[in-house]
């Protein structure tokens, strides 16, 4: 068994910001720590989950499930309206 993640939880902030965190397992399944995604309103969470995957392959792990990334395309699909975007964009 390779190194893997364990789903935690999905966190959807008051600016629309939604955060995936999720427990690192050792090859053993031991708990290594915890990793976090933060995916910004209006950005792709595919895009986000792939550009995050380029570090977390380089710490040898595998790449963030799908189910979790769908699970935070859901949440984003109706969270991020355009006027949530809107407000995001314009603090950042």
């Amino acid at each position: 068994m390779a190194k893997s993640f364990l789903f935690e939880t999905i966190t959807l902030t008051s600016n629309g910001e939604i955060f995936l965190k999720m427990q690192k397992l050792s090859s053993d399944g031991d708990i290594l720590g915890k990793h976090y995604v933060c995916f910004y309103p209006g950005i792709d969470p595919e895009q986000t989950a792939t550009d995050a995957n380029v570090s977390i392959i380089d710490l040898g792990f595998g790449q963030i499930p799908t189910d979790f990334v769908a699970r935070v395309k859901t949440i984003a699909q109706s969270a991020w309206t355009d006027a949530v975007i809107a407000a995001y964009q314009a603090t950042t």
